[in-house]
């Protein structure tokens, strides 16, 4: 009975070290320092640009920011009917929505450590027409130009933010590609 009990703890003790240990990797993989019980100096504090944040912080914050785009992105749906009326509502909603849920990934990386990652040189491309394609989509929203412009600049706006997810995946450009090509047989 005794040796059962005991087995029993060595299980339940290995079970519990191989969660500790994928949560360490998990928080150094995302920046999070593994020692989050002990103080740090005023020095960790001023080379960071946010507060120091745990990582159940972060993906709360990831996940606030990423529902709150969508959900804003969602708004735009619905205005969308007022295009030719409002057009800079619609525009404004989806781009709005959209940075804000690009910007929640800066609760997982950091700001900084995003920035570099989002213009590493296999991502440029994919981030430059992302982030120039919501700045088309806003100038011809303002400039009150022609409401069907607006949603060219709308779709090229998703292609070029599907583009860049994709850069994120290993091997996401690579297989869409193959896809779209197996479908249109190019």
């Amino acid at each position: 009975l005794s040796s059962t009990f005991y087995q029993k703890q060595i299980i339940m003790t290995s079970i519990s070290d191989g969660f500790s240990d994928v949560k360490r990797k998990v928080s150094n993989y995302i920046g999070v320092p593994d020692n989050e019980d002990e103080p740090e100096t005023i020095m960790d504090e001023i080379r960071g640009i946010c507060p120091t944040l745990t990582l159940k912080q972060r993906w709360y914050g990831f996940g606030i920011c990423f529902v709150l785009g969508w959900f804003i992105s969602f708004l735009s749906v619905i205005t969308v009917g007022s295009i030719v009326t409002n057009p800079a509502r619609f525009a404004f909603l989806y781009t709005a929505g959209s940075l804000i849920s690009i910007s929640s990934t800066c609760f997982l990386w950091g700001p900084c450590r995003q920035c570099k990652r989002m213009f590493k040189l296999h991502r440029i491309l994919a981030t430059g027409m992302y982030l120039g394609a919501m700045i088309l989509t806003l100038y011809l929203a303002f400039t009150q130009a022609n409401p069907i412009l607006i949603l060219l600049a709308i779709l090229l706006q998703f292609l070029a933010m599907c583009w860049y997810v994709l850069s994120w995946i290993p091997y996401g450009r690579k297989m869409a590609t193959k896809c779209v090509e197996g479908m249109c047989n190019c």
